[in-house]
C-alpha cells in the first residue's frame, strides 16, 4: 500500500510498504522460523537474565554511538551496575541513563501481539523518555520541532532535508499513524512493520533531536509486542557495527521513492544475523549446562576422578587448548597438576581423549570435543 500526502508547503511525502518479495521472502521466512525455534528453547532465569544484560548494554552502546555518544559497552555496564566512574559530559551520561530505562521498560511492556496500535502520544512519550533532562538546544522532550533541520552527510548518501514546518510534521504524523495502523500493515510480518515504522518516522524527523533513537526504539517495541524479544534489543548494535550500510540503505530507499526493498533488506539481514548470534549464545548455555551434568554423572559413577573432572571444567570456563607441559606450568591448571608426575598428567590426557571429552590432532595440543553430545 502506497499512500501519498501533499503537505501544507506543497511537498509530496510517500508512505510505502512496497518491496520485492522475491528478494525478501527468504529472509522473512528464515527469520520467522529462527525466532520461533529460539523462543521455544527453555532457559534458566539466570541465563536469560545474563543474555539480556549483555544485549541491552550492546544495543545501548550502538544506538547512542550512532548519535555520537562516546560511552563504550563496558562503560554502560558500569552505569547499569551503579559503578560508573568515567568522566564524560553530563548530557552523555543522561543519554545513557535514559536509554537504559527505556530498554529495560521493554520487558514491562505488554501489547496484543502484532496488533499493537501505535499512537502519536506513544511516540512522543518515547521521545520524552529518551531526551528528558538533556540540555539540547532547540529540543523540547516529547514535542514536535518548529525549526529547520538537515540530516545525513555526503559520505552516507547525501544531505536530506525533512519536512520543514510544524504544520507539515503534524499533518504527516497523523497520516503516519493512520497508515502504520492500517489493516494491511497490522497483518504484515512484524519484521516488515517494525522496519517500515523505523524508516518512515526517520524520514519525517518530527523532533529537533533524538529522532534516530526514537525510531529505533519504536522498532524495538513493535518487535517486542510480537514476541520477538531479544532481537528487538539487539538490532541497534548491529546498525552501529554496520553504520555506513545503515545510512546508505536510507538514501537508496529514498531515491527509489515507492520501493522500500533496500532498507527492508538491510534490516532483515540484521535480524537474521542477530538471530544467528542469539541461537549460538542459547545453544552455548545449553551445551554448558548439559556438559556439566554429564561430567557430574561421570564423576559420581567413578569414570572421572576429581582432578580430571576439574580439568575439563577449567577448560570449559577458559575456552583454551592445553598441552602436557602447560598442565604443570600454566595457571590455573598448575594448581591441579603441580603435585603429580608428568606420567599422571599424560595418563589424564589419554583417558579424557579416550572418553571423547578431549581431542587432539597432533598429540600435543588438546581441546574440548564439542561434538560429543551431538545426536
Amino acid at each position: 500500500m502506497v499512500t501519498k500526502r501533499v503537505t501544507a508547503t506543497s511537498k509530496v511525502f510517500l508512505f510505502s510498504d512496497s518491496f520485492d518479495k522475491k528478494i525478501l521472502n527468504e529472509f522473512l521466512t528464515r527469520a520467522a522460523i529462527l525466532n520461533t525455534t529460539i523462543s521455544d528453547i527453555p532457559m534458566l532465569p539466570q541465563q536469560a537474565s545474563d543474555i539480556d544484560t549483555e544485549i541491552i548494554a550492546s544495543s545501548i552502546s550502538g544506538t547512542a554511538a550512532i548519535d555520537g555518544n562516546p560511552y563504550t559497552e563496558s562503560d554502560i555496564r558500569s552505569v547499569m551496575e551503579k559503578t560508573d566512574t568515567e568522566n564524560y559530559s553530563l548530557n552523555h551520561k543522561i543519554e545513557i541513563e535514559n536509554l537504559i530505562a527505556a530498554y529495560e521498560s521493554l520487558d514491562l511492556f505488554s501489547a496484543e501481539g502484532k496488533n499493537f496500535i501505535i499512537t502519536e502520544e506513544f511516540i512522543k512519550n518515547l521521545h520524552h523518555s529518551l531526551t528528558q533532562d538533556l540540555t539540547y538546544k532547540g529540543n523540547t522532550p516529547g514535542c514536535y520541532r518548529d525549526k529547520l533541520v538537515k540530516v545525513g552527510s555526503e559520505q552516507h548518501g547525501g544531505i536530506y532535508r525533512p519536512p520543514s514546518t510544524r504544520n507539515d510534521i503534524e499533518q504527516l504524523m497523523k497520516s503516519f499513524i493512520e497508515w502504520i495502523n492500517s489493516d494491511e500493515l497490522l497483518n504484515a510480518s512484524p519484521f516488515v512493520r517494525a522496519a517500515l515504522a523505523h524508516y518512515h518516522l526517520s524520514l519525517i524527523h518530527p523532533f529537533f533531536s533524538g529522532n534516530g533513537r526514537t525510531a529505533r526504539l519504536l522498532e524495538a517495541y513493535i518487535l517486542h509486542s510480537a514476541n520477538i524479544r531479544h532481537v528487538s534489543k539487539m538490532l541497534a548494535g548491529y546498525y552501529y557495527r554496520n553504520m555506513d550500510r545503515y545510512f546508505l540503505s536510507f538514501s537508496q530507499t529514498k531515491r527509489k521513492s515507492k520501493d522500500t526493498t533496500p532498507f527492508l533488506l538491510f534490516v532483515l539481514e540484521a535480524v537474521n544475523a542477530c538471530l544467528d548470534e542469539l541461537k549460538e549464545r542459547v545453544y552455548g548455555y545449553l551445551y554448558d549446562l548439559t556438559m556439566r551434568e554429564y561430567l557430574s554423572i561421570m564423576k559420581n559413577d567413578g569414570d572421572l576422578n576429581t582432578r580430571q573432572y576439574e580439568l575439563v571444567l577449567l577448560m570449559m570456563e577458559k575456552d583454551i587448548e592445553i598441552t602436557l607441559t602447560g598442565l604443570q606450568t600454566n595457571k590455573p591448571f598448575v594448581y591441579l597438576y603441580s603435585d603429580v608426575t608428568e606420567q599422571t598428567a599424560r595418563r589424564d590426557l589419554k583417558k579424557l581423549t579416550e572418553l571423547n571429552l578431549l581431542s587432539s590432532e597432533d598429540g600435543k595440543s588438546y581441546s574440548l570435543c564439542f561434538d560429543m553430545l551431538s545426536f
